[in-house]
């Protein structure tokens, strides 16, 4: 056992050293830096890819001190599939934050087009 230990290793490194992808810079998710502790906060979506954004999923957490007592979609999402909204929404709430994901069309017919703060 001892013999293999180093291959073993040098194969660990090797594979933990390769390089990750990073976010595509036209789909930035972002939110307002200074937000209330009390109040309404938003996450946005810029999208300026050209390619309609079908869904996505994300999660945000938190420190401590703040509660997140809800999460509900947006005006855009909302106004998506003609109004209806997307076909697919599920936001779950932790302690520590939060995660959501979208699918905005099933047959991939309509999506979120090229837009900045959705």
């Amino acid at each position: 056992m001892f013999r293999r230990l180093p291959i073993f290793v040098c194969v660990v490194i090797w594979l933990c050293s390769l390089e990750a992808p990073g976010q595509d810079p036209d789909y930035t998710l972002w939110i307002p830096y200074g937000f209330a502790m009390c109040g309404d906060a938003a996450v946005y979506l810029d999208s300026s890819g050209g390619d309609l954004v079908h869904g996505w999923s994300f999660g945000v957490c938190n420190g401590t001190g703040l509660v997140i007592e809800d999460v509900e979609m947006g005006d855009a999402v909302a106004a998506l599939n003609g109004g209806v909204g997307p076909d697919y929404y599920q936001a779950d709430l932790y302690f520590s934050g939060f995660t959501t994901g979208v699918v905005v069309d099933f047959d991939l017919v309509t999506g979120l087009g090229s837009a900045e703060g959705q």
